[in-house]
């Protein structure tokens, strides 16, 4: 085994004690015997995550001529529902008719401004609702999660377990019932690893890296993916986890370096910039209650189409519609 090959590290920067680099992996781009370099695989060949920056021609006609005047409905309506009210206050200060105080389409148009108005306030408030709410995740059984994982970590990983030809099968070291049952995996069944430049590998680096923003893998930091697997496993910060807990975080972050073939940063950070859908802050622009209008009616029209023309029937099942 060579020295790159020893630094697939755990959680506490120490090589891993159940981790085989030397796994034949079917199908693996890189020799089971680990001729080839994994440093150099790790530096040449985990920064393949698709850039998240670039924005093509479309974007920006889409942004200009179908979003952007859409979400400057609720200030439009904020300015010149002010702007009115000034108006009509002006007019009732100086004993004019309030009728006259504005043009007839002004007046039409002031009831739709004056619904928009409305509507931000109570989106706003919504999202501050959603925001507070506790964890709605339920406590799973943990042999439930530890085959989830093993599940989607090693999926398509059809891996031989034969020791290498030239050094003799290692004894498995012995592990007591109380770990094996906290671990993801034992000595005796250590995980496979892809090679960086497997194509199974590098489209399974691409996809989870949308979790960090679209980083590229030598960028995302073991702390990061602690945090990010705290919070999709348990709804929980990696700090307020137990230590069965952190064991099977620690040994799902291993997995998640084996599948991806690639390394993750060394570096100390705070866990942060992943994406926990659950229990980050909820940012988002009012958007306009026009949209929800003409949502909802289309949905009623198609209803009453599946009714009419097919005989669709609602109907709920476990409290799901």
């Amino acid at each position: 085994m060579t020295d790159s090959q020893q630094g697939l590290r755990s959680g506490s920067g120490e090589p891993h004690p159940d981790f085989n680099v030397d796994q034949p992996v079917e199908g693996s781009a890189t020799p089971a015997n680990g001729t080839t370099s994994h440093q150099e695989d790790h530096e040449e060949g985990c920064d393949d995550c698709p850039s998240m920056s670039g924005r093509t021609l479309g974007y920006w006609l889409t942004l200009v001529f179908f979003v952007g005047p859409f979400y400057v409905i609720p200030p439009l309506s904020w300015a010149y529902t002010v702007y009115a009210t000034i108006r009509l206050g002006e007019a009732w200060v100086n004993k004019a008719p309030l009728l006259r105080a504005l043009p007839t389409w002004e007046w039409a148009v002031l009831p739709y401004t004056v619904f928009e108005c409305g509507f931000s306030v109570y989106y706003y408030f919504l999202c501050r609702r959603v925001s507070r709410r506790g964890s709605q995740v339920p406590k799973r059984d943990p042999a439930e999660l530890r085959l989830a994982i093993r599940r989607l970590l090693e999926d398509e990983l059809d891996y031989r377990p034969t020791p290498a030809p030239s050094s003799p099968p290692a004894p498995p070291k012995p592990s007591t019932t109380n770990e094996s049952e906290r671990r993801l995996f034992t000595p005796s069944s250590p995980p496979p690893r892809l090679a960086s430049d497997d194509p199974r590998a590098v489209d399974f680096r691409n996809h989870f890296g949308l979790w960090f923003h679209g980083k590229p893998w030598r960028e995302i930091s073991r702390q990061s993916m602690r945090e990010w697997f705290a919070w999709s496993l348990f709804d929980l910060r990696h700090d307020e986890l137990d230590e069965a807990q952190k064991t099977m975080v620690e040994d799902a972050v291993v997995l998640v370096e084996c599948r991806a073939g690639c390394l993750l940063s060394d570096e100390e950070d705070d866990g942060g910039g992943v994406v926990r859908l659950t229990s980050d802050p909820i940012v988002t622009w009012s958007r306009p209650g026009l949209l929800y209008v003409i949502g909802g009616v289309m949905n009623l029209a198609s209803e009453w189409w599946l009714k009419w023309r097919y005989g669709m029937v609602k109907q709920e099942f476990a409290g799901i519609e």
